[in-house]
């Protein structure tokens, strides 16, 4: 396994291993980095801040399966 670069202050993972994908929440800058375990390498950044004028680092801090 190597290092994989992700968004700034990773707080939570979340593992899905059917599809080899983990899950990184990145608190301060409101993104969910999704890494493929096969390759290493983030495959995807999902931005999940509330407003688009909303300060940065307010959100996520976590994440659930669902």
């Amino acid at each position: 396994m190597k290092y994989v670069s992700v968004g700034r202050h990773p707080t939570a993972m979340l593992w899905d291993g059917t599809r080899s994908l983990l899950y990184v929440v990145n608190s301060a800058d409101d993104s969910v980095s999704v890494i493929d375990t096969r390759y290493d390498r983030e495959v995807e950044r999902i931005k999940v801040r509330l407003r688009e004028d909303a300060s940065l680092g307010n959100t996520p801090e976590g994440l659930r399966a669902g």
